[in-house]
């Protein structure tokens, strides 16, 4: 069976809590708070934290290009990137941000709005899960732009 585990506002102490007393293993987990900083003042717990807990196969970002938090945080990215790469996982990301689109205009990829991954679809199939668009399909249009976050690891 699939799994897939939506990451809401909840704060790094309530991972953790839930990490404690429950397995959070799933196969897709949509980053919480859009991929906002990821911290509380005296909780230790962090992103790899909370990608070992899950252990997903794919992390989703879910963040549209116009919002005025600037989410994602490039630290909380850089860290699932580097999880990714390491875990053989993939990321995909919803649109072009801020810190997307300062990189996409250097490139002369386009308007701002530019998808980077465009809406993301996940289907279930006999107990698999299926995400669109395909790998190679993202890798396309985020290769458009100079260095996007929701770059696949290659």
């Amino acid at each position: 069976m699939a799994w897939a585990l939506i990451g809401s506002d909840a704060l790094p102490s309530r991972w953790a809590a839930l990490a404690d007393r429950q397995t959070l293993r799933s196969d897709l987990l949509v980053f919480p708070h859009h991929g906002g900083a990821f911290s509380e003042s005296g909780v230790s717990y962090t992103v790899e934290d909370l990608l070992e807990a899950v252990s997903p196969s794919v992390v989703a970002v879910s963040v549209g290009s116009a919002n005025r938090y600037q989410h994602p945080h490039p630290q909380v990215l850089a860290d699932i990137r580097g999880w990714v790469i390491k875990n053989n996982a993939r990321l995909v990301c919803t649109q072009l941000n801020e810190i997307c689109r300062v990189a996409a205009a250097k490139a002369g990829a386009g308007a701002p709005n530019m998808p980077c991954a465009g809406t993301i679809r996940v289907s279930r199939s006999g107990g698999v899960l299926g995400v669109e668009p395909s790998l190679a399909a993202h890798a396309t249009t985020v290769d458009a732009a100079a260095d996007p976050h929701c770059r696949p690891p290659t």
